[in-house]
Order: C-alpha cells, then structure tokens, then sequence
C-alpha cells in the first residue's frame, strides 16, 4: 500500500466512484422501450409492463450483467428494455431511470400511457383481485361492541395469573 498523499481513507474510498453529473439521459432506441416494474420475482428476474402497438403488456424481464448488484431496483421503479429477437417472452433490463430522469422523461411526453402504473395504480384491472376498504358496516361494529359488553358481564372473576 502506497503512502497516503490526498488525505484519508473517505478519499481512498471515493477514487472509484461515478460522478453523477456526467450521467446523460438514455432515450429508447430501436428494439429498445419504458417500462414499469410491476412485481420482483427474485434471482434479478422482474414482472414488467410496457406499451406495445397501443396494447399495455406484462412480460419476465432479466437484469443484465453489468447491472447485477450495482443497481438496486424496486416496485414501480421505470426501466429502459430491450425485447429479445430470439424469446418473444422474455426482456432485457439495460437501465434504470432515477426520479429526477422520470420527470425529464414525463417533460418530453416519452412516457404516453405508463404515468398511471408508476404512480402504482395499474391501468388495467383485468384481476378480480380488487379489494374496497371503504364499505361502510356500521351494523357489525355495533354488534361487536354489544358482544364484548356481554362477554365483560360474565367475566367478572379476578383472574390471576401464575
């Protein structure tokens, strides 16, 4: 180990470091798409959903190489994809868009049709899976209340605990 010159080891640590700032915006190529990351299946594979022919598509997408264990990715995150000439049923994930690039993106109308998944609201609700919190029951939390009432009136010996 050489002799430290430029001063401690926060500065040894920052030699290998990318500078943000010389980071330019990707724009889709050809082949090349936006998509949104709707769910993480593990092992860098990924449930993706992209516009294709005006039709919202949801297809396995593989992290590349160079990405794995590098950049970190989560749900609803925007990604640029490669589609495969070779599997139509799998995508290639080659980059992934920080916050600030998904305005600049939105800016220059690139994201037609994704803003609702990446607000983590899905475009289309084919599964029945939708769940409403919002009902009203009134009545059962009445009953409820009668039941623990009725339950405290027979209760009324000391319990103790060893």
């Amino acid at each position: 180990m050489g002799k430290n010159q430029k001063g401690g080891k926060g500065h040894k640590k920052g030699k290998n470091s990318i500078n943000k700032t010389d980071k330019k915006l990707e724009f889709a190529g050809d082949l090349q798409k936006y998509a949104v990351i709707t769910k993480i299946l593990g092992n860098c594979r990924f449930r993706v959903s992209f516009i294709s022919k005006n039709n919202l598509v949801d297809k396995l997408a593989i992290l590349c190489g160079g990405m794995r264990k590098r950049q970190f990715i989560k749900q609803f995150d925007l990604v640029l994809i490669s589609e495969r000439d070779f599997e139509a049923s799998k995508v290639d994930i080659i980059h992934k868009y920080q916050d600030q690039d998904v305005s600049i993106l939105k800016r220059y109308k690139e994201l037609d049709g994704l803003e609702g998944i990446l607000a983590g609201k899905p475009e289309n609700k084919e599964d029945g899976n939708v769940i409403d919190f919002d009902s009203d029951d009134d009545n059962n939390d009445e009953d409820d209340d009668n039941n623990n009432d009725n339950n405290n009136d027979t209760n009324n010996e000391d319990d103790t605990f060893f």
